[in-house]
C-alpha cells in the first residue's frame, strides 16, 4: 500500500515527539552546563525529522539553522566532524575577517596592542575580547604567575613557555575569541 507522507516514513507522530522531547531537553541541560554563551556554534547531527524537535528543546544561542542530516550511527566520527565543519567554516571565516578588520581599526588606539607582555597580562585578567595571532609563529619566555610579567627566553630554556599559546589559552578560559591568521597579514 501507499504511505501517507504526513504520518509514514520519516515523519514523527505526536506520541513519539512527546517521548523524544524530554530526552532532548536533558541534552540541552548538559549543553547549557558545557557552553556558557552563544559564541560557540552548535551543529545538530541526526535524522532530519528530529532536528525541529531538537530546535524546540535547545536554547543554546549558537545552534545553527543548518544540520548534518542522516543517521550518525552510519558515519564515522571523522565524517560527522567533516560535515559539521563544512557548515561552520564559512561562519568562522566571517568572524575571523570581522575580527581582523576590527583590529586594523583599533590598531592605532589603546584598545589593541601587539606587545606580548601587555597581551599576557590582559589575557590573565580576562580583558581580551579577541586575540589574533600569526599561525606557526612562536614566541618563548617566562611568565610570572603573580604579576603577569614576561621575560623572553629560548625555546630550549628550562620551564620556558610558548607565550602565544599561553595567551590563547587564557583568552579562551576567560571567554575571549582566538583566531590564527596567515603570518603575511602581520607583515605591514
Amino acid at each position: 500500500g501507499s504511505v501517507n507522507s504526513r504520518t509514514g516514513g520519516d515523519d514523527m507522530d505526536a506520541k513519539k515527539k512527546d517521548e523524544i522531547l524530554p530526552f532532548f531537553r536533558q541534552i540541552n541541560t548538559a549543553l547549557s552546563a558545557y557552553f556558557d554563551d552563544g559564541r560557540v556554534p552548535l551543529v545538530f547531527a541526526g535524522v532530519d525529522y528530529l532536528f525541529p524537535v531538537f530546535q524546540q528543546a535547545c536554547d543554546h544561542k549558537g545552534l545553527l539553522e543548518t544540520a548534518v542530516t542522516g543517521n550518525p550511527d552510519d558515519l564515522a566520527a571523522e565524517k560527522i566532524h567533516e560535515q559539521a565543519w563544512a557548515v561552520v567554516e564559512s561562519i568562522f571565516q566571517k568572524s575571523r575577517e570581522s575580527a581582523w578588520k576590527r583590529f586594523q581599526d583599533l590598531a592605532r588606539s589603546e584598545s589593541a596592542t601587539d606587545d606580548i607582555g601587555e597581551i599576557i597580562q590582559a589575557a590573565i585578567a580576562g580583558q581580551i575580547d579577541t586575540l589574533l595571532f600569526a599561525d606557526g609563529i612562536e614566541q618563548w619566555g617566562f611568565v610570572d604567575d603573580q604579576s603577569g610579567a614576561v621575560a623572553s627566553a629560548s625555546p630550549r630554556s628550562e620551564d620556558a613557555e610558548e607565550l602565544i599559546n599561553y595567551a590563547a589559552v587564557h583568552t579562551l578560559i576567560n571567554g575571549g575569541a582566538v583566531y590564527a591568521l596567515s603570518p603575511n597579514r602581520f607583515a605591514n
